[in-house]
């Protein structure tokens, strides 16, 4: 990517100037950097921490690009809280220019052979503040910014492209899939006059090999029903086609060389390698967490699907309900689909262009407190069996109804690129093999919405009622609220002989925030499309006037 246009600026962020030293050695050649010129990305740095982190930085790589002696490129450096997830907040970024850290002897063309470049560093001001009584713990990210396109301010710019190299403070950094580092900072108390942690190797060697994933919903996805349950096939290939066919939900890439894509993306100053290898859906195991091993879904993963699709792969993908200014204001839990590839089709296949099959199962998550992981309860729609709505807090009531934002998260850097691979594991015919997840994103609605209809609120996937002659009574505290087909379900222990539903309560914590909604009406239905729609679009004191969705029985007893 390459900006060609003039890019507003964020509110929130601040760029200030460090009074600290950096030092890059090249072939014998030291050159020392003041981080005073380095730009800093941070929206709240640790201001007044007194620690600093003391390593080597090691480049290993394709030479430089040079316009004439001066080295193009821009080393980024980012901390993070070390738990915090992949694709977070940093807590700090800072953007160093390749000219101040290499001369022109390193410079030369893709086809040459890779060139080693080693420094020293020193980052300071990290670490806990003075007078907390905890320890602070990091994580250190690095990027190698080829094409000098990054900026953390801008949404549009604020990843790896093409050609970028990826890299970090690693355990291991010879493996495969190298795992981070813990950078730990004791409490002040035990270093009075701050701490400093040596020994910090940084490694910057995974070439990024794809380009953002930008996409659309094809125009064969349908609305989620409201109403949709969970299939009770007995095959798992057919429960997945089941669920699959209650949207036909597939994302295509844009075809970038069409108006108004084209038009678009020039106006937004993005130039991406449009060949056919970088611009594809990469199927591979997405370890979030960090912990070497393929992270389970959050659905599927504990059994809320049996076996279908534990596993999380890339592109991984996250849609949210749109909450209106009031909705906000009135501290409306969020709603969540997690839907996925489809798990039949990614068995063997491992690249997908120009479009993948995405199932969305037809389960909400309703995030009651976000500091709680029990306080995220699946969301069932009435007339699912037992064990859907038993064995762990959950809800049963129709899926939200709205219009949900849409994100993939996927990318591939390092590894081994192939070529040649036939068209039952690659739609492309290359494919990648001991990649590193490049951390690449795209969503909708973004930065394109006001020139490319399906880039905006249009773009977004529709959950929608088609019955509203069912509603139930928002003034129930009963479990199930009351709804028949919650309160009594078929259960498979018992040859599907329906029972009563026996279901747990939640605990306080995670109805505490909520509780001011208990008692709200829900929202009048509204028309949209072939179905309909729920928001509440007033505040009445500290709630809404009304509510899309209800709110858990346990917490309005």
């Amino acid at each position: 990517m390459s900006r060609q246009l003039a890019r507003r600026s964020t509110a929130g962020y601040t760029m200030h100037m460090l009074g600290h030293m950096l030092g890059i050695r090249v072939s014998g050649l030291v050159a020392i950097l003041l981080l005073a010129s380095a730009c800093d990305f941070s929206s709240t740095p640790d201001e007044g921490a007194p620690g600093a982190i003391r390593g080597t930085v090691s480049y290993h790589g394709a030479p430089f690009a040079c316009e004439g002696d001066r080295v193009q490129g821009r080393l980024i450096l980012r901390l993070y809280d070390h738990d915090a997830p992949a694709g977070g907040e940093p807590a700090r970024t800072l953007a160093v220019e390749g000219s101040r850290l290499f001369d022109a002897s390193s410079c030369g063309s893709p086809s040459d052979p890779d060139i080693d470049a080693e420094s020293p560093f020193v980052v300071s001001d990290v670490g806990p503040p003075p007078g907390s009584r905890e320890g602070k713990t990091y994580r250190l990210e690095a990027l190698w910014d080829a094409d000098m396109d990054f900026d953390a301010r801008e949404p549009l710019f604020n990843e790896p492209t093409r050609g970028d190299l990826l890299g970090g403070a690693f355990v291991d950094p010879a493996v495969a899939v190298p795992l981070f580092a813990p950078i730990a900072f004791d409490p002040p108390s035990e270093h009075p006059d701050g701490q400093t942690i040596n020994g910090v190797s940084v490694v910057v060697d995974a070439t990024v090999l794809s380009e953002r994933p930008l996409f659309r919903l094809s125009s064969g996805t349908r609305p989620l029903d409201s109403e949709a349950v969970v299939s009770n096939a007995a095959s798992v290939i057919d429960r997945e086609r089941e669920i699959f066919e209650l949207t036909n939900t597939a994302f295509e890439l844009l075809p970038l060389d069409v108006e108004p894509y084209r038009s678009a993306l020039d106006s937004a100053g993005l130039t991406l390698d449009e060949s056919a290898m970088p611009r594809a859906f990469w199927v591979q195991p997405f370890d979030e967490d960090g912990d070497g091993t393929a992270d389970r879904h959050p659905l599927f993963g504990d059994g809320l699907l049996d076996d279908v699709g534990r596993t999380l792969k890339t592109p991984s993908v996250v849609f949210r309900r749109f909450q209106t200014d009031a909705e906000e204001r009135g501290g409306l839990p969020q709603i969540y689909l997690y839907p996925a590839p489809r798990p039949t089709e990614t068995t063997v296949r491992e690249v997908f262009s120009p479009s993948i099959g995405i199932t969305v199962a037809p389960i909400a998550v309703m995030v009651l407190n976000p500091d709680i992981s029990v306080c995220r309860i699946p969301v069932f729609a009435p007339g699912n069996l037992t064990d859907r709505y038993e064995g762990r807090p959950t809800e049963c009531q129709e899926i939200p109804t709205g219009r949900y934002e849409m994100t993939i998260r996927q990318g591939v850097a390092g590894g081994v690129l192939s070529a040649g691979v036939p068209t039952t594991v690659s739609d492309t015919g290359f494919r990648v093999t001991g990649a590193r997840f490049a951390g690449q994103s795209w969503s909708i609605p973004n930065e394109l919405s006001d020139l490319v209809n399906d880039q905006g609120d249009n773009g977004r996937f529709l959950v929608l009622d088609r019955d509203t002659s069912n509603d139930p009574d928002a003034s129930s505290t009963d479990d199930g609220h009351g709804i028949e087909a919650c309160t009594t379900a078929p259960d498979p222990a018992m040859d599907m002989m329906p029972r009563a539903v026996s279901y747990m309560s939640l605990p306080p914590a995670c109805c505490e925030p909520i509780q001011h909604l208990c008692g709200v009406p829900l929202c009048e239905a509204d028309p949209e499309g072939d179905g309909f729609l729920r928001q509440a679009d007033t505040v009445e004191g500290d709630h809404p006037s009304c509510l899309p969705f209800l709110m858990p029985p346990s917490c309005c007893r």
